[in-house]
């Protein structure tokens, strides 16, 4: 059986994904030893934004009409391309998959670490 030319290209596309480097958190950032679980272990923060969300609705407006969370996805890639020295990186962090073993894997998204302007970010 044949793959039709878009699914060669999406096959491609995540060849190319998987081939890079995962996104590791810095040294820094890992518990001190015994103060917790492993340091892959899932971490959430929460970073307040409200007093943002006008100047984002805005940028996501003028980005080709991109909604909030492709704003914040954006953000958070800039951040992790600012956190890895890999100029090819991938945002997932290894890690157990599956229930009970901890929350899913998220889509591994290429990490730019090439300048950009926010709108450019946002329309990506």
């Amino acid at each position: 059986m044949t793959m039709s030319a878009p699914a060669a290209t999406d096959r491609a596309f995540w060849a190319a994904v998987a081939e890079r480097s995962p996104f590791v958190l810095p040294a820094a950032w890992a518990p001190p030893p015994g103060a917790g679980g492993p340091a892959g272990e899932w971490r959430e923060a929460a970073v307040p934004f409200a007093d943002l969300l006008a100047g984002l609705a805005d940028l996501a407006d003028r980005a080709d009409r991109a909604d909030l969370a492709t704003v914040l996805l954006a953000a958070h890639l800039t951040v992790l391309g600012q956190l890895t020295p890999d100029q090819a990186a991938r945002s997932d962090l290894l890690g157990p998959v599956g229930a009970g073993d901890g929350p899913p894997r998220p889509v591994p998204v290429p990490v730019r670490r090439e300048p950009a302007t926010w709108r450019e970010l946002v329309a990506a």
